[in-house]
């Protein structure tokens, strides 16, 4: 094998190597936003939920009320 073949196969290497860390850093780019969207849904389920809890806490105080006025009549 002759220096040039040598050569030629070093920048063979070198452009698959190039190639393979690009498209791995392509998918974590893909993996970064499908995460951040994920995340995003998490959120919006979390509020909802907080929310309503919030509500059940206020209907709750209040029927806490309604109960302690009926017992001191």
């Amino acid at each position: 094998m002759t220096n040039e073949d040598q050569q030629q196969i070093a920048a063979i290497l070198r452009d698959a190597l190039d190639r393979a860390v690009e498209s791995i850093a392509n998918d974590f780019t893909d993996l970064r936003e499908e995460m951040a969207k994920r995340f995003d849904r998490i959120d919006l389920r979390f509020d909802t939920v907080e929310r309503r809890l919030d509500r059940v806490e206020t209907n709750t105080n209040a029927l806490l009320l309604t109960t302690a006025g009926i017992s001191k009549s």
